[in-house]
């Protein structure tokens, strides 16, 4: 069986590397882009399993990316991954479609179990 592919969407070199590597290690394979204009056209290009989302990114931010999505009727989980953690950013994400939030800094482990969750 193909490791399921999960596109990141983060703007912060330090947590690209930070998070790809977890991804990796725990045997996923994991694509980066920078923005959400970058997801969107990507997304034109190869299949993906899962989003893994940041909210607060240049060009076009998480929110954003998250209307674009729904507009284009693109079915596909999100979790995002955000240090914005106040309730009306979490609740916000989720009516847009994301289907779960994890605050920054994070744990690893809750991480794990949020992608899991829609991916096993």
């Amino acid at each position: 069986m193909a490791a399921k592919h999960i596109l990141l969407v983060e703007d912060v070199y330090y947590n690209q590397v930070l998070i790809e590597s977890l991804l990796i290690d725990w045997g996923y394979t994991v694509s980066i882009v920078k923005n959400g204009e970058e997801a969107l056209a990507i997304m034109r290009e190869q299949n993906f399993d899962l989003i893994v989302l940041d909210i607060m990114m240049p060009v076009m931010d998480g929110f954003t990316f998250l209307d674009e999505k729904r507009k284009a009727k693109i079915d596909l989980p999100v979790v995002i991954l955000s240090a914005r953690n106040d309730m009306k950013s979490i609740q916000k994400a989720l009516e847009l479609g994301a289907q779960d939030y994890v605050a920054k800094p994070f744990n690893s482990y809750d991480l794990r179990n949020k992608i899991s969750l829609y991916l096993d």
